[in-house]
């Protein structure tokens, strides 16, 4: 895209490659077995890379005449096997900037000549299903850590995007389904539920991962500053931008798009940036960055990249590898 071009509103302005998604592998399903059992059998490790169709546990019935195993339903690694789950990251792939303001401009004509001018928070979750939709942001919960009761979603969340809290289950998006939200906004997702889920005619967004994990709190401050506003949700299926992901559009007013004048590009992270940070242990934290080394830093899995030290929201200071970071906003 070049200066001056002219674009509707929504419309995708900018991309970036970033990590796949997590697909979540229930062995204990699989094996039929007990879940504090099930990686007894696994026959990979943290780490190592899998091709789709690897089997990646292996249990053997009766001495060696029947055996059941799982297989990789994706390529990509494994980063993280616990509970009786595999989960693997599949390959990169091509999506917008998470968390962001950016600048939309449509071509409506003002009465004094030019363009009339909208800016945009594009907000990128973990994980998504569904296709897209549009409708009033209506927030559930009170506080980003806060579980929802399935009965707290009644008649008034039609034709809504609703935000649940930190967790999202089968009755929850049972019961919004049955009522016909628009979408749904949630911390976390119970991983049981993700097989049914990407089947979803709701559209699914999650913020931060799976299990009972509370929105990041830069995030549903920004979302409960805006509640009521008509926002866009795609869960990444068959969505009208054609292109994978989980993002929900939330178009600001005049005033907050004030100051608002180009799309950021690539840079180092600076101190004062706010960041939110993506990956265990502070998965969800959000903070302020107050100091940036000048050198790599190596990390036990022999790791080399570089890394900032944040302030987390509580003041504790942690010292986080440019990899497990997101940048809030320009």
């Amino acid at each position: 895209m070049d200066p001056g071009d002219t674009v509707e509103a929504n419309d995708i302005i900018t991309q970036s490659s970033v990590p796949g998604w997590i697909q979540i592998v229930d062995l204990a399903k699989a094996l039929g077995v007990p879940r504090g059992m099930a990686l007894l059998y696994a026959t990979v490790t943290s780490g190592e890379f899998v091709e789709e169709g690897d089997v990646l546990a292996r249990r053997s019935i009766l001495g060696s005449l029947w055996q059941r195993t799982c297989v990789a339903p994706v390529s990509g690694r494994i980063t993280d096997l616990t509970d009786g789950l595999i989960f693997i990251r599949s390959s990169p792939q091509l999506t917008m900037p998470g968390a962001r303001l950016a600048r939309k401009v449509d071509d409506t004509r003002s009465p004094h000549g030019g363009t009339t001018e909208a800016a945009s928070v594009v907000l990128r979750g973990v994980w998504g299903a569904g296709a897209s939709a549009r409708g009033p942001l209506h927030l559930l919960v009170s506080a980003p850590g806060e579980r929802l009761s399935w009965k707290s979603i009644g008649l008034d969340c039609k034709g809504n995007v609703v935000v649940v809290g930190a967790w999202l289950d089968r009755a929850i998006l049972l019961r919004a389904t049955r009522l016909r939200v628009c979408g749904i906004v949630a911390g976390g997702i119970d991983p049981q539920l993700v097989p049914e889920a990407r089947h979803s005619s709701v559209p699914l967004l999650i913020t931060e991962g799976a299990g009972v994990m509370p929105i990041s709190e830069i995030i549903f401050e920004l979302l409960a500053e805006h509640q009521g506003t008509e926002v866009l949700i795609s869960g990444g299926q068959g969505s009208e931008w054609e292109k994978p992901g989980s993002e929900l559009v939330l178009p600001l007013a005049a005033e907050e798009a004030q100051g608002i004048t180009k799309i950021p590009g690539t840079r180092a992270l600076q101190a004062g940036d706010p960041v939110r940070l993506t990956r265990p242990p502070y998965q969800g934290y959000s903070g302020t960055v107050i100091g940036a080394e000048s050198r790599l830093t190596r990390y036990r899995s022999g790791v080399q990249c570089p890394a900032v030290w944040v302030q987390l929201s509580d003041g504790r200071r942690v010292y986080v590898p440019y990899t497990n970071l997101e940048l809030m906003s320009a």
